[in-house]
């Protein structure tokens, strides 16, 4: 077996994503009586790294756009620009 890749899924570091005889995408648990853990902590003796886990998604990223617009519209009918309010409704909306 021979491990190409690895990188812990996130902060938590219990699951590595790895690359292992070609083979992308698999996971494997840190735990040492996994056969595969046990070649992953092999390829680490000879001096290989497991990566950081990848940065979490942005909470203000543009899959999250509408509850931006969500809190615009609060804000500006907060401050009583019921105007903006109403169009930026409109634009969540649809109607």
């Amino acid at each position: 077996m021979t491990v190409q890749s690895a990188q812990w899924t996130d902060e938590s570091r219990t699951m590595i994503a790895a690359t292992i005889d070609d083979v992308e995408g698999m996971f494997v648990p840190d735990d040492p009586a996994n056969r595969f853990r046990q070649q992953i902590a092999a390829w680490e003796a000879e001096g290989n790294v497991i990566a950081d886990p990848p940065p979490p998604p942005d909470p203000f990223g543009a899959d999250n756009a509408r509850a931006q617009q969500k809190r615009k519209m609060d804000a500006a009918a907060a401050e009583g620009d019921f105007e903006t309010a109403f169009s930026i409704l409109t634009d969540l909306t649809g109607v």
